[in-house]
């Protein structure tokens, strides 16, 4: 049976979507290798103008399964490559304007990261730094598709592209790992990246030297940049929630499906648990915090209904047994009685 609480909550308040710019490179890539792409677009539904018009609104997972349904038709491992090859800097249009503006390579990163929702909803690259060196993680949300092998390659090979827009042309990156296997040609993968990947790696990753990332930005126009930020904000809008609400959302729809972990929820909204946290704490809260509230809401709404058991309901809030679930109701009797 489905919950009760999901019945009310529209699932499609988490589907993320994509402007259209976000296919190009792709008509090149796949008719260089012999694929009718508007045939290709056609199987998910996806209007031909897609081609040419770079601001529709489309889903992010047909974007990603078309990658992937094109990768598979032509038996090519290394298609997001391709499609980087034959993509260009203006497809980012103010958010890579406003990126150029920065002082800093880590605060350009940072531009790209914070505003990707823009372009493509539900992506994101996630910065951690350990030591001397820096990871720079492309990752989807499991809303948006999950990891899917093109998206991600494409990603890492756009991140490359952006970071050498800044540094030295002869700038390579310390490793790019892979969390999906070895394709036998590597071959445009040591083009674009000037060496080999690590695959079957435990994270998808561009690792650089920290300095790196403290790399000035000579022509940044501070001015400029503060104009192209509220260009920005009048044509995309601001997100709807603040990122507590919209994280109490997401620990509401994974609590009943027992996937409610920091670590799965950064993965939904496309950081790394360590922002996921950052973020809560900047509103004044913490993933436990979040958790609790969205335990005694979800609580509220199952108690109300005679169609569930304590044991359901237990299940539901994400508990492993009855008692636990029994002890923490005692404990937040106050809030589950709003």
């Amino acid at each position: 049976m489905v919950p009760l609480y999901l019945h009310m909550m529209p699932m499609n308040e988490l589907e993320y979507f994509a402007r259209s710019a976000a296919l190009n490179g792709y008509a090149e890539a796949s008719i260089g290798l012999g694929v009718d792409p508007f045939a290709m677009l056609s199987e998910l539904g996806l209007p031909a103008a897609c081609l040419s018009e770079p601001d529709l609104l489309i889903p992010t997972q047909s974007v990603l399964e078309l990658f992937e349904r094109t990768s598979a038709k032509t038996g090519v491992l290394d298609l997001g490559l391709r499609i980087s090859e034959a993509r260009k800097f203006s497809t980012m249009g103010a958010v890579g304007l406003l990126m150029r503006e920065q002082p800093t390579l880590r605060s350009a990163i940072g531009v790209v990261s914070e505003n990707l929702w823009i372009h493509v909803g539900g992506v994101s690259i996630a910065i951690e730094e350990s030591l001397d060196l820096s990871l720079l993680m492309p990752l989807i949300a499991p809303q948006a598709g999950g990891p899917r092998r093109q998206a991600i390659e494409l990603m890492a090979a756009m991140t490359v592209k952006i970071i050498r827009r800044f540094l030295p042309t002869n700038w390579q990156p310390e490793m790019i790992s892979f969390a999906h296997s070895r394709p036998r040609d590597l071959a445009l993968h040591i083009k674009v990246f000037g060496q080999a990947p690590i695959f079957e790696s435990d994270r998808n990753a561009v690792v650089i030297k920290k300095r790196d990332l403290d790399t000035k930005i000579l022509e940044a126009d501070p001015v400029n940049a503060g104009e192209l930020r509220r260009y920005l904000q009048f044509i995309a809008g601001e997100r709807n929630d603040r990122f507590v609400v919209r994280a109490e959302k997401v620990v509401s729809i994974l609590l009943p499906r027992g996937e409610c972990r920091i670590d799965e929820v950064a993965i939904f909204f496309g950081v790394s648990r360590r922002t996921l946290q950052r973020r809560l704490e900047e509103d004044g809260t913490s993933f436990e915090k979040v958790v609790q509230g969205a335990r005694a809401k979800l609580a509220r709404t199952y108690l109300g209904s005679n169609d569930l058991s304590m044991t359901a309901i237990s299940q539901l809030l994400g508990f492993s047994c009855l008692s636990a679930f029994s002890r923490w109701k005692k404990t937040n009797a106050q809030s589950i009685n709003g």
